[in-house]
């Protein structure tokens, strides 16, 4: 029941450490300029609004330029990115002790929008899988495959 480690949390954790940076609870980050723009914004104060009116869509779309300004040597994008796959590794570990007993490396599939073709965090993400052991298969989520799953199952009234 968690989004740790989602786009959507990364893009949500950089909000909050402009927000901190602004009011002094940070140091300076280059994530206030970027972030700023994509809210349309120029001052940190509007954040929290911009926020509250923001799809999950609009708030993980953010993560994509916190994943940059992380490699551009920003500290403080790059604590919320490490943060993030710290999340993920947690995760990836769980399971696999839950599902222990793989005479081989665990077949792991991964989707979402972290381990898209064009996500800066694909590869960090890949290969934090493979070095736990895991059979890293890279999946797409299409949505309408899963509609007609769920529609072959329903009774026919």
């Amino acid at each position: 029941l968690g989004d740790e480690g989602s786009g959507y949390r990364i893009g949500l954790d950089g909000l909050r450490a402009v927000v901190r940076s602004a009011d002094g609870r940070e140091p300076p980050t280059g994530l206030t300029g970027a972030l700023l723009a994509l809210a349309g914004t120029a001052d940190p104060k509007e954040l929290p609004a911009w926020a509250a009116g923001a799809t999950k869509g609009e708030i993980a779309a953010l993560s994509v330029k916190v994943a940059r300004v992380a490699r551009q040597g920003d500290p403080v994008a790059a604590r919320v990115i490490h943060r993030a796959l710290g999340e993920i590794r947690a995760h990836l570990e769980a399971v696999l002790e839950q599902t222990a007993g793989w005479t081989g490396p665990a077949p792991v599939t991964l989707v979402g929008g972290l381990v898209r073709a064009d996500s800066p965090l694909r590869e960090a993400v890949v290969e934090m899988a493979a070095e736990l052991g895991c059979d890293v298969r890279l999946g797409e989520v299409v949505p309408e495959r899963g509609a007609l799953r769920l529609a072959v199952g329903l009774p026919a009234d």
